[in-house]
This record gives C-alpha cells, structure tokens and sequence, in this order.
C-alpha cells in the first residue's frame, strides 16, 4: 500500500516470513514483525528479488550489490527450532 499523503513509505506486508517492510524513496526500509533475525534476512533477500523482477529497483555501477548468504549455523537452527514448535 503507498499512499504518499498519509505516510511517505510503501508498506510492505508479506506472509512468508510473516513481516511488515516500510520501504522509503531513498532506499532505506525497516523491517518489523520478524521473530527472529534470520527472518529479517529471508524477507530483505526475497524483496530484493521481487523489485528486481519486475524492474522497480536500479543500481548505480556496473555491479549489482548482493545481500551476503544466510549463515549455514543459522538455516539449521531455524529448521530445528521450527520443527521443535510444530511437535
């Protein structure tokens, strides 16, 4: 939703992680709702990819700037600890 009159930023909300993204017209963005921080990196990652998908987001340079990968520790921590919830 990007009403510019009510709030300057497009909010974001997406369901998988489950999290709210403010993304402002200078590039910055905050990300709420994320339970744990991996997540954070999960939805910052799968944003990228959307805008870059359907051309909204420009890089200056000849290098596209990439989010470094997910910390292997991490991943298996998450898995883990989601299948400890599910039980």
């Amino acid at each position: 939703m990007y009403e510019p009159e009510q709030f300057p930023g497009l909010i974001y909300r997406m369901d998988e992680p489950k999290v709210v993204i403010l993304l402002f017209a200078s590039g910055k963005l905050v990300c709420t709702g994320a339970k744990k921080e991996i997540q954070v990196h999960i939805a910052v990652n799968k944003l990228q990819e959307i805008l870059e998908s359907k051309s909204l987001i420009f890089y200056e340079g000849p290098e596209k700037p990439r989010l470094p990968p997910l910390p292997t520790k991490e991943k298996e921590k998450e898995k883990h600890d989601d299948q400890s919830q599910k039980s």
